[in-house]
């Protein structure tokens, strides 16, 4: 019966526990919530506006990671339009400083150049061309390109033109075929290993498609000569013709160093 008692005044006084925490534990918590909900006072509400509008202005910040994730642009890109027109100026600098350079050349100098150029130009004698004609060359046993002797300076292969009658004429002629553009070379009287009283007197000429393109005037005398420095650009027929004034056997004419500058 005690024991019975006992028990009950012990869950009796549990009980009694429990409420007491219940109620404190619901009397805590009401007071929580009512100063939560409970209506703020107006320095309050002016402080949380306040707040609001700062954080409505303040600007956004770079620096987030949203934007640290992504990867900036390309410098290439970015720097596309800049780069081209960069690339254009150069290019428009380059043309014009070729075109400087161009205009700058001294029209003198471009004359001098194309003088330079011609005289460097390999030159090719016309006696190694094979002649198209000879009329009225006396020849004998010697051959038409020979060593000769003018005014005492020896000529290797110069064209022997010594007409066959009297007073008569000579001619010999080559193709040219439109490759050259000057002849150049002498036109004059063999010396003589034994000179008489007789002087030998010629006329030295050259033709180009059948036109005058050079004479001489009249040569007299043993070493007597004349230098030649004709176009013939654009001729297909060279003819160099010999007029004499003079007996047959003294009448030594001869055309040496004749040379032909190419196109």
């Amino acid at each position: 019966m005690i024991a019975v008692v006992v028990i009950a005044v012990l869950c009796v006084g549990m009980l009694a526990m429990v409420g007491l925490g219940l109620f404190w534990y619901f009397s805590v918590h009401d007071t929580e919530v009512q100063v939560v909900e409970g209506p703020a006072t107006d320095q309050e509400a002016a402080e949380v506006l306040a707040e609001e509008e700062r954080l409505e202005q303040q600007p956004p910040s770079p620096l987030t990671a949203e934007s640290e994730s992504v990867e900036p642009a390309s410098p290439e890109v970015a720097s596309t339009p800049e780069t081209s027109d960069l690339a254009d100026a150069a290019l428009a600098s380059d043309i014009d400083e070729t075109l400087d350079e161009r205009d700058s050349i001294d029209p003198e100098d471009a004359e001098g150049s194309d003088a330079t150029s011609l005289a460097e130009t390999p030159q090719k004698r016309l006696t190694d061309l094979k002649p198209l004609e000879t009329l009225d060359v006396s020849l004998g046993d010697a051959q038409l390109v020979r060593s000769v002797q003018i005014d005492g300076q020896v000529y290797s292969a110069a064209l022997w033109a010594q007409p066959t009658t009297n007073l008569g004429s000579c001619q010999i002629s080559f193709p040219l075929q439109k490759a050259y553009q000057r002849l150049t070379g002498l036109a004059a009287i063999a010396d003589a290993d034994q000179e008489g009283s007789a002087v030998p007197a010629g006329i030295f000429r050259v033709y180009g498609d059948g036109n005058l393109l050079w004479d001489s005037d009249l040569l007299e005398g043993y070493g007597s000569s004349r230098r030649l420095d004709i176009d013939i650009q654009g001729i297909r027929l060279v003819v160099l013709v010999v007029e004499s004034h003079s007996p047959s056997d003294i009448s030594l004419f001869t055309w040496a160093d004749l040379r032909l500058a190419p196109i």
